[in-house]
């Protein structure tokens, strides 16, 4: 597992091919082949992400593929537009995205497009 500490600015992408968790700030595109990415509370990210997974507790400007999930913790912000079969919403999470869900496994079932702009639980 990889660690970008709270005191951290990274301006430039990211790769890794294991688990991230993102504690300060980055401002580029990241890009995991395996594991999962947390964004910890307070963490900041200006970029896209291609992922299998993430965790978003805290802020996101950026769009996002997942491969597998997408998990938007309570207090965390996301702008942006987000590809993933499966997503979860915390009650307090800020989103203002389009939301692209493909069906699992690759079948070429029709897909769902719903533009999201709502603060939830608020």
């Amino acid at each position: 597992m990889n660690y970008i500490g709270p005191s951290v600015v990274i301006k430039g992408g990211v790769s890794s091919g294991e688990d991230l968790t993102i504690a300060g700030r980055v401002e580029g595109d990241i890009r995991l082949d395996a594991g999962e990415l947390m964004l910890a509370p307070g963490s900041s990210v200006v970029g896209d992400l291609a992922v299998p997974s993430v965790a978003i507790h805290g802020s996101l400007q950026g769009n996002v593929i997942a491969r597998v999930r997408i998990d938007v913790r309570p207090r965390a912000s996301v702008s942006g537009r987000l590809s993933t079969p499966a997503l979860a919403v915390a009650e307090g999470a800020e989103l203002h995205c389009r939301v692209e869900m493909p069906a699992r496994g690759g079948t070429q079932a029709p897909q769902a497009a719903v533009p999201v702009e709502a603060a939830v639980g608020a």
